[in-house]
């Protein structure tokens, strides 16, 4: 599951819970965002899809005056420069993005979140899984930093870090401020509980 998947399923499901609730359009308005990038069959990378896709949710975080604004364009600045060609941390990622993307595929960081997330089909079960997900993200955090320590060497890990601990920070807050507060028995405004980090933050390593 990625970015795109996420706001797709957003999509189907926005309009009958939210229609009048500020931030839960992002699902709507942040998968158009990418409809004119190429054709179908083109991939989803870091530095068109998946960068346009956050940039839109940090402009509707910010438009709709959401606490974990701050976080988002911290993490948009770096996905900026990750993206920026030539310049010191776009030349160091491209030189460890290889190496990064095993990292985040470590079965033993990625297995505890798909296992809780894999039974989930309703929205309500989909909202509670994430919510227990996000329990886990202190945990899930330390091992993939531990993983590129491992695979990648510790300067390298400290690279990442500089990049990943923003991004974690977004989606402790997401977590806090978006997931936890929804009540899976109102229907009001609920699909905001969907955003997951767990969707998010990967992809801008996997997809690089």
């Amino acid at each position: 599951m990625h970015l795109l998947i996420l706001f797709a399923t957003g999509v189907l499901i926005g309009s009958a819970y939210c229609d009048n609730e500020c931030f839960s359009s992002v699902f709507i308005d942040c998968a158009r965002s990418t409809l004119n990038l190429g054709n179908d069959e083109d991939k989803p990378t870091l530095c068109n899809h998946l960068k346009k896709q956050f940039d839109c949710l940090k402009g509707k975080a910010a438009s709709c005056g959401m606490s974990f604004t701050k976080e988002a364009e911290n993490v948009s600045e770096i996905l900026k420069q990750m993206c920026t060609k030539g310049n010191a941390i776009n030349t160091e990622f491209e030189r460890q993005k290889k190496c990064f993307k095993a990292a985040m595929d470590e079965k033993k960081c990625n297995e505890p979140i798909d296992k809780i997330m894999e039974t989930a089909e309703t929205i309500d079960e989909i909202i509670s899984s994430n919510k227990e997900a996000c329990r886990q993200i202190n945990t899930y955090s330390k091992c993939i930093v531990e993983s590129v320590e491992r695979r990648c060497g510790g300067p390298n890990q400290k690279f990442f870090s500089s990049l990943f601990d923003p991004m974690m920070k977004f989606g402790k807050a997401v977590c806090e401020q978006l997931v936890a507060p929804v009540d899976e028995k109102m229907d009001e405004y609920k699909n905001v509980g969907l955003l997951s980090p767990y969707a998010i933050i990967p992809s801008f390593f996997i997809y690089a």
